[in-house]
C-alpha cells in the first residue's frame, strides 16, 4: 500500500474556471479586478481618453465600440501625479462631468501623489478599498513612481497597484508614456516596444491599449489592443476629440501611415511636452532642449510649425503653448517613399 502523500498542485481545469468567470468593466479591454494600461506620446490624449472613460462608468452609454456601459452609484478615485488638476478639471467641467464624483487620496487635491512615501500609499489603498469607490485612475505611472522607469524598482509599485486591483475588485487603470521619438525613428502604428521603462511594467499588466494617431494627414485617433492575456484581440477603433473638447466621438479606424522621425517631429514633440503645463523661459527652454540633440535653429522651426508664442515678461522672454491640439506635422513628415526626393 502507497502510503505517500500527494501534493496538492493547481490544474489548467481550475484555471480555464477561473479565466471563463472574468469579469469585464469594458468587455475585452478594461477588466475588472486587474491592471489596465493605456499608452501613448505625450499629447495626444491619454487623460482625455481616461475622462473618457471616467464618464461612461459614471453616467452610462455605449463604449467605443459600440457595447453598453450601465452607469454605477460609485465614484472614480483620479490619482494624480503630473499636477494635471488645472487642465484635467476644466476638461471635466467642459464634458458635462460631476466634479463631486472625482475623488483624491488626500485631502489636499492638489497634491500629487508619490508611491514611494507610506503614507500616500495607505491614503490610495484605503481611498481604493472604500465602498464608493468604483473605478481607480493613476495618471501617470511614471508621476506617482519617483524612481528610474528603467529600473526592477519599478516593480514594487507595479505589483502594489495590481495587488490594489485585485484586492478592491475594482478596475485599476494605469496611464503610461512612450519613449521619446528620436530622429530616424518609424512613428505611426505603436508596440511593446515603445512603451517607455523596464519591460517589468508590461509584464504586471493584463490588458494594454495603444492610442495611436497613425496618420499625419488626419486628426483621428484610433485604438489598439497591444496586450490581453484575459481575452481576444480587439478590433481597431477609431475616435476623434471633439471640436469643443467634451469629449471623443467615434469614427472609422484611421489607416496607418509609415513615417520617420525628422529633428523637427523631435522638437515638436519636446516643446508640446515640455509646454503642456505652463511657459517656459526661453532660454531654460534652449538649454532643455540642447540636452535632447535639439539645435536652437531646429527649436525655431518646430516653434513656428506649431504655434508656439513668445510672450514678454518682466523676467525676459517666455515661450507659450497656445494651441495644445493645434496644426499636424506633416509639413515636417515624409513618408518613407518620399525620402529619396526631399531633405530634412
Amino acid at each position: 500500500m502507497n502510503n505517500e502523500k500527494h501534493l496538492v498542485l493547481g490544474t489548467w481545469k481550475s484555471l480555464e474556471e477561473q479565466l471563463s468567470s472574468v469579469r469585464w468593466l469594458w468587455p475585452n479591454m478594461i477588466v475588472q479586478n486587474m491592471l489596465t494600461m493605456i499608452v501613448s506620446y505625450a499629447g495626444v490624449g491619454k487623460s482625455m481618453l481616461a475622462l473618457q472613460i471616467a464618464s461612461l462608468f459614471l453616467n452610462g452609454g455605449l463604449w467605443p465600440d459600440g457595447k453598453e456601459c450601465f452607469a454605477h452609484d460609485t465614484n472614480v478615485l483620479w490619482i494624480e501625479g503630473e499636477s494635471g488638476q488645472p487642465i484635467n478639471v476644466p476638461r471635466a467641467l467642459n464634458m458635462g462631468l460631476d466634479l463631486g464624483r472625482f475623488e483624491t487620496p488626500l485631502t489636499d487635491p492638489f497634491v500629487d501623489l508619490n508611491l514611494s512615501l507610506p503614507d500616500h500609499r495607505r491614503a490610495i489603498e484605503d481611498a481604493m478599498m472604500d465602498d464608493a469607490i468604483g473605478l481607480g485612475i493613476v495618471d501617470s505611472l511614471s508621476g506617482v513612481h519617483s524612481g528610474d522607469e528603467n529600473s526592477s524598482e519599478i516593480r514594487k509599485d507595479l505589483k502594489f497597484l495590481a495587488d490594489l486591483s485585485k484586492n478592491a475588485d475594482k478596475p485599476l487603470i494605469v496611464l503610461h508614456h512612450l519613449k521619446k521619438l528620436q530622429s530616424g525613428s518609424i512613428v505611426g502604428e505603436i508596440t511593446q516596444h515603445d512603451v517607455r521603462g523596464s519591460s517589468a511594467i508590461i509584464q504586471f499588466v493584463r490588458s494594454m491599449i495603444a492610442l495611436e494617431k497613425p496618420s499625419s494627414q488626419s486628426d483621428d485617433l484610433r485604438l489598439k489592443t497591444l496586450k490581453n492575456n484575459l481575452a481576444p484581440i480587439s478590433d481597431l477603433i477609431g475616435l476623434r476629440i471633439m471640436q469643443n473638447g467634451a469629449g471623443f466621438e467615434y469614427v472609422d479606424a484611421p489607416v496607418p501611415t509609415k513615417l520617420i522621425a525628422s529633428k523637427i517631429d523631435q522638437a515638436v514633440e519636446f516643446l508640446r511636452r515640455t509646454l503642456a503645463a505652463d511657459p517656459i523661459h526661453s532660454l531654460e527652454l534652449i538649454k532643455m532642449a540642447r540636452t535632447e540633440g535639439i539645435s536652437k535653429s531646429t527649436l525655431d522651426r518646430a516653434k513656428e510649425l506649431i504655434g508656439v508664442e513668445s510672450v514678454k515678461e518682466p523676467e525676459g522672454w517666455f515661450w507659450h503653448f497656445s494651441q495644445p491640439s493645434g496644426p499636424d506635422m506633416q509639413a515636417s513628415i515624409y513618408a518613407i517613399d518620399d525620402l529619396d526626393k526631399t531633405a530634412v
